[in-house]
């Protein structure tokens, strides 16, 4: 069941786990806050799958009552076939 995180978040119940799956962008915005947005640095399967792991080995510590998975970089659809293989 997917529930609404709004109220679990504001009130401090929720985790947020971020990834950063690239610095690259097919733009080049000129108010783009991102410097070296187009870095072609991407992260790799085996750096999202360690850390899925990590998560997974240490669940106790995110038992909130709602965890946040946020996949952000330049153009984080750049990156959506390892998104894909994360979620």
């Amino acid at each position: 069941m997917i529930k609404d995180v709004g109220d679990s978040w504001q009130s401090g119940k929720a985790k947020s786990i971020t990834f950063i799956v690239t610095k690259d962008c097919q733009l080049a915005c000129k108010y783009c806050y991102l410097v070296g947005k187009n870095d072609k640095e991407r992260m790799s399967w085996d750096i999202a799958k360690a850390a899925v792991d990590y998560i997974l080995d240490h669940e106790e510590d995110f038992r909130e009552e709602s965890v946040i998975w946020d996949f952000i970089g330049g153009e984080p659809f750049l990156e959506i076939d390892l998104i894909d293989r994360v979620c």
